[in-house]
C-alpha cells in the first residue's frame, strides 16, 4: 500500500505516472512504518539542499556574462523533482508545491536571476518538447531570429532533443569521460565553464 501512495498521477496528465525519490523510500519503509518512510523523505531533502554542490567557474561565468555581455538574457531551466507531500496520511503530488520546492533550492539571489527566468519541469518536465516550448514561449525565443545556448551536465535532459529548436546544445561533462560518439546531439562537449567563456 505504500508503494501504490507513492505512484502518483499527475491531474494534467492522468494518464501518465509520475515517479518521485518518495516511491523508493516508501518501498524500502514499506515493512517498517509509514511515520518512518515521510520523515525520511524529509531528511532526504533536507540533505540534498544542505549538500549541493556549487562550482566556483559556475559563478564567474555568470558575473564575466552580467557584465561583459548584457545582451544576453540569463534563463534557468530545472528538471522537476516530482517532490510529494503528505496529506491524510498519503503522498501526493502537486505540480504547484513540486514546482515551489525546487524553487527554494537554486539559489537565484547568488545567479542574479529574477524568478521569471527560472522554470521547472513540473508538472512537465526536460526534455519533453512541451516543456521547451512553454520556456521560449515564456522569454519571447523566436527560432531563426534569437541565438540561444543550452548548458547542461546531463545529455539526456538537458541536450537531447534542443537543436530541433534552434538552439545550440552544451554539455558540460566534468570528469571527462564523455565518449563524443557517445552524445552525437552536443555541439560541444566541455569540462566547465571557463571553456565554455573562451569559445562565446
Amino acid at each position: 500500500n505504500l508503494m501504490q501512495d507513492a505512484i502518483v498521477t499527475c491531474k494534467e496528465n492522468p494518464n501518465e505516472l509520475t515517479w518521485s525519490r518518495e516511491s523508493w523510500i516508501c518501498a524500502s519503509c514499506e515493512n517498517i512504518s509509514r511515520v518512518i518512510a515521510v520523515e525520511a523523505a524529509r531528511n532526504f531533502w533536507q540533505g540534498i539542499a544542505a549538500y549541493a554542490r556549487e562550482y566556483d567557474d559556475s559563478y564567474g561565468f555568470l558575473r564575466w556574462l552580467k557584465r561583459d555581455h548584457p545582451e544576453w538574457e540569463l534563463v534557468v531551466v530545472s528538471s522537476s523533482d516530482a517532490h510529494l507531500y503528505v496529506k491524510d496520511d498519503k503522498f501526493v503530488y502537486d505540480p504547484e508545491y513540486s514546482d515551489q520546492g525546487k524553487r527554494n533550492r537554486i539559489p537565484a539571489s547568488l545567479l542574479d536571476i529574477s524568478g521569471n527566468n527560472i522554470f521547472v519541469g513540473d508538472p512537465i518536465s526536460k526534455p519533453h518538447p512541451e516543456f521547451w516550448k512553454k520556456v521560449f514561449v515564456n522569454i519571447g525565443y523566436t527560432q531563426g531570429e534569437d541565438i540561444a545556448i543550452m548548458v547542461g551536465d546531463s545529455y539526456r535532459a538537458d541536450i537531447m532533443g534542443v537543436s530541433q529548436f534552434g538552439i545550440v546544445p552544451v554539455l558540460i561533462d566534468r570528469d571527462g569521460e564523455t565518449r563524443r560518439s557517445d552524445v552525437p546531439e552536443a555541439k560541444h562537449v566541455m569540462k566547465n565553464f571557463c571553456e565554455l567563456q573562451e569559445v562565446m
